[in-house]
């Protein structure tokens, strides 16, 4: 089984359109894609936001898918202003560059992957970073 993954949209999305043209997600997996990605619904995607992947046949979702989904819930947050306002976040795009060096960092010191003990603690310190 693969392991589920994330990219960053690049550019302004119909959700359906991207989901059913673009990534060409078979009928049988959009519930969960669906389930994967409530954080995009129904507004249009928007340059910088998470959108999860996984080929998993499992309509459960796994650890790894979770952690993936409060990450990119908690961008899109960030991105409507409403996290960084009411915390005292830097911007949106600060916090996306932020997450990136965390992750890049725990990646290069070889056990950045979600679901490894780096990762895990790597993730924790970014969303503890985000309850602050």
């Amino acid at each position: 089984m693969s392991r589920p993954y994330a990219f960053i949209n690049d550019e302004v999305r119909d959700y359906y359109q991207f989901r059913d043209y673009t990534l060409k997600v078979p009928a049988s997996a959009r519930a969960k894609f669906d389930q994967l990605n409530a954080h995009l619904r129904p507004h249009p995607i928007l340059p910088g936001q998470v959108v999860v992947m996984t080929d998993g046949p499992s309509h459960l979702c796994t650890p790894e898918e979770n952690e993936l989904m409060m990450l990119a819930r908690n961008v899109r947050l960030s991105m409507s202003g409403s996290v960084c306002a009411a915390l005292g976040l830097p911007s949106a795009g600060t916090v996306l560059i932020g997450c990136a060096v965390v992750f890049g960092v725990a990646g290069a010191i070889g056990g950045g992957e979600l679901g490894s003990p780096m990762g895990a603690v790597t993730g924790q310190h970014l969303f503890s970073w985000f309850e602050q």
